[in-house]
C-alpha cells in the first residue's frame, strides 16, 4: 500500500485528485478511468499475467488492508464510496481477531501504581 501511495504521489506530480486510480490523458489532465478503457485495461493484464479476476476483489483486499493499518471504518467506507459504514463493516472491514484483543488489552491494560513511603 506504501509502495501504491509513492508512486501515486509520482505519477500525480503534484496536481490533486480524489480518484484512487486516476486516469491522465495525452494533454497532462487527470480525469476518471471509463468502464470501458477499464475493462480494457483489465483484459490486458489477465491476458499478460494469465491470471483470471474479478476487479471487486481489490476492493475487499484494500479494505481489509486499511483495517490492519488501523485507518478508520469511517476513512475505509469513505474510499470505498459508501454512504454509511454498515455496509463497509458488514462486507469488507473485518477486525482481525488478533486485532481486536490487541484493542482489548490496551484499552483495559492497567498502568502500574507506585506508593511512595
Amino acid at each position: 500500500m506504501l509502495d501504491y501511495l509513492d508512486e501515486r504521489r509520482t505519477y500525480l506530480r503534484g496536481q490533486v485528485h480524489e480518484a484512487l486510480i486516476p486516469l491522465r490523458r495525452l494533454d497532462g489532465t487527470l480525469t476518471y478511468w471509463s468502464d470501458g478503457l477499464f475493462a480494457k485495461l483489465k483484459g490486458r493484464l489477465e491476458r499478460e499475467s494469465g491470471v483470471q479476476f474479478h476487479l471487486r476483489t481489490f476492493r475487499s483486499t484494500f479494505a481489509q488492508v486499511a483495517k490492519d493499518h488501523n485507518v478508520s471504518i469511517e476513512a475505509v467506507s469513505r474510499g470505498l464510496g459508501h454512504r454509511t459504514t454498515r455496509t463497509t463493516e458488514i462486507y469488507y472491514g473485518r477486525i482481525r481477531t488478533e486485532s481486536a484483543l490487541a484493542e482489548f488489552e490496551q484499552a483495559f491494560a492497567v498502568s502500574e501504581v507506585r506508593f511512595s513511603n
